[in-house]
């Protein structure tokens, strides 16, 4: 007999017919409040981005309309979102955004409001980079051991690993016998890019 159940905590339904992968979703203080609390940030692609700070619903009750902090509408199918220190000069977390040609970093702020329902929050464009290739996903982290910035690689549908420091696009290689794009994270402890070749191998890249 377990002495652990699993019950529902918080619970939504987002839009109608909506379609999402593995990348479009991501928890993160993503406007820096104060209290350090994580937000879920869902991406969709219809092109909808949202998010959410959720709190425990009554028995029988859904979620509450102020766990929506923000829905807004980017007219472009979203891959991948993340949370990182993205801009240049601040250690500010900021919200990249990953399109198929596109990558996008924002600024997510909350102003106090006069009304009961809370603070008014609002996304701002810090910087976007134009893809020369079609994107299928990426990742991010202190590439090379760098301190206090966040470095993004975005893998293209034809294999080439694009790195943008930030404002500034870096360099691109393409991964070699590439057949398929598999999935792509980061290693901080060998510095490395791992990722999942066609031939079902591991395999690391530094």
């Amino acid at each position: 007999m377990s002495l652990f159940k699993a019950r529902d905590w918080w619970s939504t339904i987002l839009g109608d017919k909506e379609e999402f992968d593995q990348g479009c979703l991501c928890l993160a203080n993503v406007d820096n409040s104060g209290n350090g609390q994580d937000k879920i940030i869902v991406g969709s692609f219809m092109g909808y981005l949202r998010i959410f700070s959720p709190h425990p619903a009554k028995t029988g009750d859904g979620a509450q309309a102020e766990d929506l902090l923000l829905e807004v509408d980017l007219r472009d199918p979203v891959l991948q979102v993340e949370v990182g220190k993205f801009v240049s000069g601040t250690e500010m977390l900021h919200l990249a955004v990953l399109h198929s040609r596109k990558l996008c970093v924002y600024s997510v702020s909350g102003t106090l409001g006069n009304v009961e329902h809370g603070n008014q929050y609002q996304m701002k464009l810090m910087y976007e980079h134009n893809l020369q290739r079609t994107a299928c996903n990426m990742t991010y982290g202190a590439f090379g051991g760098i301190k206090g910035r966040d470095l993004i690689c975005i893998q293209s549908m034809d294999g080439m690993l694009m790195v943008f420091e930030q404002e500034s696009y870096a360099f691109g290689r393409f991964l070699p016998g590439f057949l398929l794009p598999g999935p792509l994270a980061y290693s901080s402890r060998t510095d490395s890019f791992i990722t999942v070749s066609s031939c079902r191998q591991v395999e690391s890249y530094k």
